[in-house]
Order: C-alpha cells, then structure tokens, then sequence
C-alpha cells in the first residue's frame, strides 16, 4: 500500500507537502467533525488542538463563532507552524501554542463550547492533567470531540495473529523501531472500553462513538482494494474501527 503525496506534485491549496499528506489521511474524521459541528446548536467559541490549518478552515465554515486553533507540540510537526516564512495574518481564527502534556490551557475556565481534540491524547504522558484541564475550559454542558487510534482494530488484530506489532502502538523506544507501522510518537494507544471508562473517570458522560479510519487515503492494487473494502464495513463497529472518535459531554 503506497499512502497518497508520496510522490508527485502536492495540491496548490495547502502550505506545504506534509499538510497534503496529513489532511489525505485524516479528511474521513475531518468530514466526521465537520458533521458532528453542524448537529450541535452551541458554538460560539470552538477549540481545535492538533493541528490542520486545511481542518480548521473547515471548522470554520460549520457554523462557528470564534475558533482557538492551538498547535500542541513544538517538536512533532504540527500542521499550522510548519513554515515559519508563511504570513499567517489573514487566517480567520487564532492561532496559538498550549503544551498539552502537562500543561495549562492559556483561557479561564468555562471558555469553549466545543473542544476537537484530533489524534492529540495518544502522544502524551499525562492524560489525566490533559483530562482535567478539557474539563475546566469547556463550559456547563460543553462537547469534547476526541479521536485516537484503536489498538483493538480489525487490522490489529489480523497483525497479532501474523506476529506483528499492532498499527501505531508506541514500540520499546523513542528512536528504535523495526516495524514501520510502529509510531514512536505514541505513548498511550488503547481500546474503546478504556478510553470511555478514562473520560468518565474524569467527569464527561460519552455520548456517541464513531469509527474512523485513513484507508480510504491509500492507493494500491487488489490487496489495497480488498482491505479498503474490508476496512469500510468494519468502520461501522466503532470497537473494531482503525480509528475511533467519541463525543462527550461536560456533565
């Protein structure tokens, strides 16, 4: 399976190649945010960490209000800032840094109505700080949108059985790996039943559960075609999705 931007000139419309390669692979929960956003009827200040600027222009264009667009890692090649000679004025959201792991949100409590939290809690150390502070800065009654891959996918599965390790499980190092489809920017990858029973832990009532998945991005032969068409039935099991995105609410 060959993953699209690969090779070949990248789009016109993104920054640069990485947010080309990026947005190809997460447009399917993009869509499914988007989707999400239209449904809720508060929305005047929405934040997104993660982060596309491709996504939140998207975002925008849901129906929101004000939009808090927060790079959250200086080190792991985030989409807003990946080229420092880009004017950024014009963007119509705002655009700034929250180190999530361990960090404090730079807003008071109760600010956003809406939090999407897009493939951000895998890569960190402290979800329970991370868990605490998405709490405080949502309002009464507030949505968290939060997405992460699924150690329990489909695909996963059939990999154990082959002996491999499963797609974006955090490997024995930082540095080292000998599976490519090892992701040593991961540090917490888990299952459904774990992740709900976390963020009730921490005071959200999960509220809806989706699946999601990148392989619809990939391009390939017949093996590609076949898993393409294996993964979409499979996306409508959210414990067996490749991907998994859960709706809460601030309870």
């Amino acid at each position: 399976m060959t993953e699209p931007g690969s090779t070949g000139e990248q789009p016109k419309s993104f920054i640069n190649a990485n947010e080309a390669i990026y947005f190809s692979l997460q447009s399917d929960r993009v869509k499914r945010n988007c989707q999400l956003l239209q449904s809720i009827a508060r929305k005047e200040c929405v934040a997104y960490l993660g982060c596309s600027s491709t996504a939140a222009d998207l975002y925008l264009k849901q129906g929101v209000g004000t939009l808090h667009a927060y790079d959250v890692s200086r080190t792991h090649g985030d989409n807003l800032r990946q080229d420092a000679s880009i004017n950024t004025a014009g963007r119509k959201y705002l655009e700034t840094f929250w180190d999530v792991d361990g960090g404090d949100c730079p807003v008071p409590d109760n600010t956003y109505d809406v939090i999407i939290a897009g493939e951000v809690v895998e890569h960190l150390f402290d979800t329970d700080k991370f868990a605490r502070e998405l709490y405080r800065t949502l309002k009464p009654e507030g949505t968290l949108i939060i997405s992460t891959p699924n150690l329990a996918s489909w695909y996963n599965r059939l990999r154990l059985l082959r002996g491999k390790a499963p797609r974006s499980f955090p490997g024995t190092s930082a540095t080292i790996k000998k599976d490519e489809y090892i992701d040593t920017a991961h540090i917490r990858v888990n299952i459904l039943s774990e992740w709900t029973y976390f963020l009730k832990k921490h005071g959200f009532e999960v509220t809806g559960v989706y699946g999601g998945s990148y392989f619809h991005a990939l391009q390939g032969g017949l093996k590609t075609r076949l898993i393409k068409a294996i993964d979409r039935l499979a996306s409508k099991n959210p414990k067996i999705a490749v991907y998994l995105t859960m709706v809460a609410h601030k309870s």
